[in-house]
């Protein structure tokens, strides 16, 4: 009789375990939840057939039993190893188990062996579906958060237990073991047991499950998070991780009195890399270089990708003087070793250190003004700035682009706007990298762009009646810069225009690859 309730018991509790893992199957749409709800299934309806007299079974019914157990359980532990990640879910141990199961009860259902073979076929079965599942939770212990593994292991090793007594036991009294549904202790604590494990494995794999999405998440959180502050192309970080380790320094810096400063570093030259070779080919310069620089500076300095072909070093506890000392030695390690095909590729450098109390504007604004300097007086070189006054305005010199004699083409205007261009530029940039007013900048910048368009028309007029040849397509040049002008134009409206980006327009662009390339094409027909 009280086996009868305790198997209504397990059926019903089956049932209520059934219906909460196949919701769970269909909201996590994984194979582990869904193949352990399939075990369920199989479970309810093993149960089911206990509820029905012995007398009213067809003879193999009992033995059915006894395989959709087995099959079950090790269904069960298919599950686990798939939510644990095992690519093995099925491996080919356990074909060969359910071959001998099949065989076995095969062979007792037509010899008509006593009832005690079918729960000893049960229990081993049962078994050895335990084991392989503490088996795969060892295997896979890495895979569980904190102390969890512990209660599994626990669990699954009772379980175990019980079925290895009941297999002891049954062989002990098999001359008095009566029905295999009948009124015996060993089949009444089976089933109480299998009613506590029921509760239980459904509520650690529930729990299991719950881990490894935890896991997961943590994982792509911690994924997120290093893609954020990385940089994809070169593997250093970005803008976002200096914002976060640049206020610890300077408040380390504060408050213990250190040292701090900075290096700006940029790739000479670097337009020419993509344009001659392909972007491919710059993308291959950025990351090698980016390499040599890791490789050059100390384990507590922390290198960024400041932006374009821009590298930006901090140093803790580092003086103007060895910050000079790193730049040079990182310079000489970027130049030292060809980069194929482009050859040598050389680095500008500007150092700055922090002055007490100095805002991270001025100090970066000082830091802009020493590459730049580093940039006009040859390139491949590096400058330090000059420290800060206590308002935090810098005491650097002016930046000057000056005009040589030998740029001059002969022709009276032409030349005369080409230095007043260049001196226009000059007073740009200086206002650039000063604080000031932005209607006042947007107006500089306004005056320069139209003093730009007058010249080209000027210029095209007279190449026009010289008969210079190439004058179509240098008034598309024209055409481009003034373009270029437009976008620098609108980067200073939006709040993002800086010293950088003009520099790179008028030394490199207006000043060496057109007044001192393209313009010189014409200067035979005007000499003429």
């Amino acid at each position: 009789m009280i086996n009868t309730v305790l198997t209504n018991v397990l059926a019903a509790i089956t049932t209520m375990l059934m219906i909460l893992s196949l919701i769970q199957a269909f909201g996590y749409r994984s194979r582990a939840n869904t193949v352990y709800a399939l075990s369920l299934v199989l479970l309810e309806c093993a149960f089911l057939f206990y509820n029905i007299p012995s007398g009213l079974l067809p003879s193999p019914v009992p033995w059915l039993i006894v395989c959709m157990l087995s099959a079950a359980y090790f269904l069960q532990t298919v599950a686990l190893r798939l939510m644990l990640g095992r690519t093995d879910c099925w491996p080919a141990r356990f074909t060969v188990y359910a071959a001998l199961c099949i065989i076995a009860v095969f062979f007792f259902w037509v010899f008509n062996l006593p009832h005690y073979w079918r729960s000893l076929s049960a229990s081993a079965m049962i078994s050895l579906a335990a084991a392989e599942s503490l088996n795969a939770l060892y295997t896979e212990r890495t895979n569980f958060r904190g102390t969890l593994l512990i209660p599994v292991i626990v669990a699954y090793l009772l379980f175990l237990l019980a079925h290895a007594v009941r297999i002891v036991l049954v062989l002990v009294t098999a001359n008095t073991y009566q029905e295999f549904m009948g009124a015996n202790a060993v089949t009444t604590g089976v089933f109480i047991l299998t009613i506590l494990f029921s509760v239980l494995s459904w509520g650690l794999f529930s729990i299991l499950k719950t881990s490894i999405l935890m896991e997961e998440r943590d994982s792509q959180r911690a994924m997120l998070e290093r893609l954020a502050l990385t940089d994809k192309l070169t593997g250093i970080r970005n803008r976002n991780a200096l914002d976060q380790i640049l206020q610890s320094e300077m408040y380390a810096q504060e408050r213990y009195r250190k040292n701090l400063s900075a290096i700006l570093a940029d790739i000479d030259f670097f337009k020419n890399v993509n344009d001659t070779w392909g972007h491919d080919t710059g993308d291959v310069v950025l990351k090698e270089t980016a390499k040599r620089l890791a490789a050059s500076i100390r384990e507590a300095d922390h290198l960024f990708r400041w932006g374009g072909e821009e590298f930006l070093i901090v140093l803790p506890e580092t003086g103007l003087a060895g910050a000079v000392e790193t730049a040079e030695k990182v310079r000489l390690a970027v130049s030292a070793i060809p980069i194929v095909p482009v050859g040598t590729v050389t680095v500008s450098f500007g150092a700055a250190s922090r002055d007490d109390g100095e805002t991270e504007e001025s100090w970066f604004r000082r830091l802009d003004r020493a590459l730049y300097l580093a940039k006009q007086n040859g390139r491949n070189r590096v400058e330090a700035a000059a420290p800060a006054a206590a308002s935090g305005h810098c005491l650097a010199p002016e930046i000057i682009l000056g005009w040589k004699n030998e740029w001059d083409c002969g022709n009276a205007t032409i030349d005369g706007e080409h230095r007043a261009l260049v001196q226009a530029g000059n007073r740009l940039l200086n206002r650039l990298l000063d604080t000031g007013s932005p209607q006042a900048l947007l107006a500089e910048v306004d005056s320069l762009l139209e003093q730009i368009a007058v010249h080209f028309s000027d210029e095209e007029a007279i190449l026009r009646d010289a008969g210079y040849p190439g004058c179509d397509a240098h008034c598309m040049v024209h055409k481009g810069l003034m373009a270029a002008g437009g976008l620098f134009r609108d980067s200073i409206c939006q709040g993002t225009g800086n010293a950088e980006s003009w520099f790179h327009l008028l030394v490199d662009k207006i000043v060496h690859e057109h007044m001192l390339k393209e313009d010189t094409k014409f200067f035979p027909y005007l000499k003429k």
